[in-house]
């Protein structure tokens, strides 16, 4: 029986990694009562119905190959809109298909996972700190299957019981690590696609925290203010499809029809990165080294070398930036209040403008200490 939403779009479910299309048997079963078109994927290599584990030209399967599965089965949908589903890891290919097909898609929906940029890894949000390791050492390696008490170190896993963890083990199959460690390339084209972010909240993240980081002015937070984005919340864990599939079906209906959340966007006359610092501080030397600013105190010479403390900004922040954030009065205002306190105040300009950009950011965090350890004027024991 059909309920009040008029359903004119299909579904393409797609779930994060190791899973395939066998997830979500009760979701879709829901979706297909209340009148949709339902189309589970199972991407190539991944576990349900015996997934081969190379492309079809018999080649090493990655990020494309999966993407190249979702545009096929974009193409075989009778609807002539599709609502397309991305689930953790399968965000990345979702989005890829999407803009190849995009006169073809009504909205796409956030599952729990993150917000992919252009030249992204997927490796990037893998919350698996011994996986990350891995295949940054062997790109190519195949990662195996968590095993039921392992399925933690990818997502909260509040709402399983011991029977779905074992469930999810046997469905899976390993996933291949050219698909993490490819980069996700966007054109564009998806810019002004309806989108919503479903939240699944045990993992701590809620509406109320992502409105925050929108009205913090934040530039890369902006875009999920926008109109055409709709949020919602599940008071479960990181696997929904298991653990309250009821309530997931019924939210990808009402995701599909336009409901949603709205985000209030922020202040613009107060961009971030242009508001004062909170306290008064006197104005201290300034000197620029490469990527980081010292704000040195008088007092501060190789005779008399001084403690110095590090200021590191968040991110990722886009590229093209301008005041970059050693240059905003936040940092600023912190260098200048550790040298009125006679310590070194240095503000490092690291480039963490993706996720992808961690090492990077590292490596210039790292080179940052060493300029402050080799200065006369720091004392670095």
């Amino acid at each position: 029986m059909r309920n009040d939403h008029d359903i004119t779009t299909a579904f393409i479910l797609a779930s994060g990694p190791f899973t395939g299309g066998l997830l979500w048997e009760r979701v879709g079963g829901k979706l297909r009562e209340a009148g949709a078109e339902v189309h589970a994927a199972t991407l190539t290599g991944a576990g349900g119905n015996g997934a081969p584990a190379e492309d079809e030209d018999g080649g090493e399967v990655e990020l494309e190959t999966h993407i190249a599965d979702l545009v096929r089965l974009i193409d075989r949908v009778d609807a002539p809109e599709v609502v397309l589903v991305g689930h953790d890891y399968a965000i990345h290919p979702v989005l890829g298909a999407a803009q190849e097909r995009v006169e073809r898609v009504a909205r796409i929906v956030y599952l729990d996972c993150g917000l992919p940029q252009d030249g992204d890894l997927p490796l990037a949000l893998v919350p698996d700190t011994d996986v990350q390791a891995l295949l940054r050492e062997t790109p190519d390696a195949s990662v195996p299957v968590p095993q039921p008490a392992e399925w933690r170190r990818w997502g909260d896993t509040t709402g399983l019981s011991g029977a779905d963890l074992e469930r999810l083990s046997a469905l899976a199959a390993p996933q291949p690590g050219r698909t993490l460690t490819r980069p996700l390339r966007l054109t564009g084209a998806l810019r002004g696609v309806p989108t919503s972010g479903i939240l699944c909240t045990a993992a701590g993240l809620t509406i109320r925290l992502v409105q925050q980081m929108v009205t913090s002015g934040m530039p890369q937070f902006q875009v999920l203010a926008d109109p055409q984005v709709g949020f919602f919340e599940l008071e479960t864990g990181h696997w929904p499809m298991l653990s309250c599939p009821d309530e997931l079906a019924a939210t990808l209906l009402r995701a599909a029809a336009g409901d949603g959340h709205r985000l209030a966007p922020a202040d613009s006359s107060r961009p971030f990165q242009g508001r004062p610092f909170l306290l008064d501080v006197p104005e201290a030397a300034r000197e620029r080294v490469g990527r980081v600013d010292l704000h040195l105190p008088d007092a501060a010479t190789p005779q008399d070398p001084r403690p110095a403390i590090l200021f590191v900004h968040g991110g990722p922040l886009p590229r093209d930036l301008v005041p970059a954030p050693r240059d905003w009065p936040l940092y600023v205002g912190y260098a200048r209040l550790a040298a009125s306190e006679g310590v070194v105040g240095a503000v490092v300009a690291h480039r963490l403008h993706a996720p992808s950009d961690y090492p990077v950011a590292a490596a210039d965090v790292a080179e940052a200490l060493e300029v402050l350890r080799a200065d006369p004027r720091v004392d670095a024991d």
